[in-house]
């Protein structure tokens, strides 16, 4: 629904304002009395307007005529509107029939009279004045500080190129120095070194040979043992054979004198021996 109001500001500035507003009723179809709440009022959108229209006149009247055109916008919503705890805006209400103004919009601010026409389009005209040399101003300050910026960075740019090559002089110098110093002192490290490692594999041969005898001793001296170990082996085992013969042979020979005596006892007979 739209509405057209007259206001004036706080310094005698009478202006028309052509305004939109979005609305809606919210209720709960469940019950009877919210659902007759609807048609309490024949002219509701009158009665809106009329509501809606005094709260904006109001917030107008102790507003100047230069901030209320600066913050139109904001004054207005702010009027009718409220916000909650998170900065969300609250629909505005009427409570005789649940009627719920979420939303307005400004179509159009005009004066009343010429002489205040006049003097709000020479304020929009100082204002777009002042906006345009505050851009223009803007612009020049900005080539400036970015001319300034470039010749500063050209400068930085070329005292680090210096020192970057200042230092890879220095680096070469050292290089060189350091190159001269090997190339001088390489011949005789790798006359030392040769000599130690020469001493080195002659010492090392030394320790082997050593190690080759002493382990060649041990060789002979273990061979000798077990010769000398094995010839007593053999000795004791001959020995024993020899004993074992031996006893057989006196066995053997106990044996055919007692058949000796048996066979001249049954030769003689025994009633002669009787």
């Amino acid at each position: 629904m739209t509405d057209k109001i007259q206001v004036e500001t706080c310094d005698h500035a009478r202006l028309w304002l052509q305004l939109a507003y979005r609305w809606v009723f919210k209720f709960d179809k469940s019950s009877e009395s919210d659902c007759q709440k609807l048609f309490s009022i024949k002219d509701f959108v009158g009665d809106a307007c009329k509501t809606l229209s005094s709260r904006i006149r109001g917030a107008v009247s102790s507003s100047s005529f230069d901030y209320f055109h600066k913050n139109s916008s904001d004054l207005i919503r702010n009027a009718i509107f409220k916000k909650d705890e998170n900065g969300e805006i609250i629909d505005f209400v009427m409570p005789s029939n649940n009627l719920h103004i979420t939303q307005v919009d400004i179509q159009s601010i005009d004066p009343v009279d010429e002489e205040t026409k006049r003097s709000l389009q020479k304020s929009i005209n100082l204002a777009f004045d002042i906006q345009t040399q505050s851009q223009e101003a803007a612009a020049k300050h900005q080539k400036l500080r970015l001319e300034q910026e470039a010749k500063g960075q050209l400068n930085r740019q070329i005292i680090k190129d210096n020192i970057q090559a200042e230092n890879a002089r220095k680096e070469l110098l050292e290089k060189l120095a350091e190159n001269n110093s090997i190339k001088s002192s390489g011949l005789a490290i790798a006359n030392s070194r040769a000599n130690a490692e020469s001493k080195e594999i002659i010492s090392k041969s030394q320790v082997e040979q050593k190690k080759f005898e002493v382990r060649a001793k041990e060789i002979k001296e273990e061979t000798d043992l077990e010769l000398l170990k094995l010839k007593y082996e053999a000795d004791l085992e001959f020995k024993k054979q020899m004993k074992e013969i031996d006893i057989e042979r006196q066995k053997k020979l106990a044996e055919v004198e007692a058949s000796k005596q048996t066979m001249v006892i049954n030769a003689v007979g025994k009633d002669t021996l009787v």
